[in-house]
């Protein structure tokens, strides 16, 4: 992140009791910190109106086209009261994954720490007269983890403070676990299982985390590959049998057996659970597991 000064710590610490985190930067820092293509195209078109017009753009100086193509990321707020946004407008997009449209609303309608929230960070925005990039925390979202909202103070014809947003997830959910599986030091794969010609009945490795490509010695390049290929002798474990039996029987239960990997010294307790067709096997060794358990 760009640097966010200390009245950004302080506004951290401000919030510290809300659930939500955020991380606020300025506009001499923003362009360092975005990650979104959309929101760095945002950015750049405010930065050069601003520029060229020497002052803050209006609505009417963005192109149509380019509003219509991205309306679905984009929420147009009005300052009506002393701490008070009424949405004029609320993207598609972001209602996909928030579950509610804010068209016609205030913020003050919303019982919530979240909406207090926007109503400081829009506030902050229209104070500093420049566009302000907020990356936030989701609690409203089953979906995204982390927002990239860029907030873009308005002139308006007839003088009202009119804000133009970009809110685009920066982090899903799905890549956060996906993240935290990767770093766990525990080897964790996922296997789907083929009614296919091979016999035994195979199955696809479709994902290793990193501890588990040391384990199987697969590469950086590694996409997916047999089972049986990957970790010969694995299709006559009992993990693997009571993968097959749960699979048929359509069960979806969690369970832990243990299992050897060829030329591996460990002795491994094999937690197993299930994500529609897949199923994620992580390898804990059997030491570690019995301190686990003692605890």
């Amino acid at each position: 992140m760009g640097k966010s000064g200390s009245k950004g710590r302080a506004d951290a610490a401000a919030f510290a009791s809300m659930v939500i985190h955020s991380d606020y930067v300025d506009a001499d820092d923003i362009r360092f910190s975005i990650r979104s293509p959309t929101v760095r195209m945002w950015f750049n078109l405010y930065e050069q109106i601003f520029r060229t017009k020497g002052s803050k753009p209006a609505l009417k100086d963005f192109d149509p086209s380019v509003l219509s193509r991205h309306n679905g990321s984009l929420i147009l707020v009005r300052k009506v009261g002393e701490g008070d946004f009424y949405y004029l407008w609320y993207g598609v997009e972001i209602e996909a994954f928030s579950g509610f449209n804010m068209i016609g609303k205030c913020t003050s309608e919303m019982n919530s720490g979240v909406f207090r929230y926007f109503e400081h960070t829009y506030q902050r925005a229209l104070d500093n007269g420049s566009a302000i990039l907020a990356v936030h925390s989701a609690p409203l979202s089953r979906q995204v983890a982390s927002w990239e909202r860029l907030i873009m103070p308005l002139a308006s014809p007839d003088n009202a403070e009119e804000l133009l947003i970009v809110n685009v997830p920066r982090q899903s959910r799905e890549n956060l676990a996906l993240s935290i599986q990767r770093a766990l030091a525990w080897p964790v794969i996922g296997v789907v299982p083929f009614a296919s010609n091979r016999s035994p009945q195979d199955g696809r490795l479709v994902y290793v985390n990193s501890a588990a490509s040391s384990l199987l010695g697969t590469d950086e390049n590694f996409i997916e590959d047999w089972l049986s290929e990957a970790v010969p002798g694995f299709l006559e474990s009992d993990v693997w049998r009571r993968i097959l039996k749960e699979n048929r029987s359509g069960e979806c239960q969690t369970f832990a057996l243990r299992a050897a990997i060829p030329d591996d010294q460990h002795k491994w307790c094999v937690h197993v659970s299930r994500n529609d067709d897949l199923w994620i096997l992580m390898f804990i060794d059997e030491n570690e597991c019995r301190l686990m358990h003692a605890d």
